[in-house]
């Protein structure tokens, strides 16, 4: 069973609010609204879960012009994703 650390979660929603989870599309306004329930459940919610089991939500799928006469396919993750996407480099990015 893989869990996510509290420090490895406070980390990932600072990164996601102040960066943002893409430069292609607007912050998310659900990144402000976890920050307003982080202390009262949701951080120590998520840390209970098994990553290892975690299902992704629906994403956001568009295009996105890449020069003057194309395109691109560009992917905004969940906002609850991206967080524990970011957790998830966070914790294993000293062995990546």
């Amino acid at each position: 069973m893989l869990k996510l650390g509290a420090t490895s979660l406070d980390w990932a929603l600072a990164h996601v609010k102040g960066f943002g989870d893409t430069p292609i599309f607007p912050k998310p306004f659900e990144f402000d609204a976890m920050a307003h329930c982080w202390n009262d459940g949701l951080r120590d919610w998520v840390s209970t879960q098994d990553i290892e089991t975690w299902t992704p939500r629906p994403y956001r799928r568009c295009l996105s012009p890449k020069q003057r006469y194309s395109f691109r396919v560009s992917t905004q993750l969940d906002p609850l994703d991206a967080l524990v996407f970011a957790a998830i480099v966070r914790d294993s990015g000293e062995d990546l």
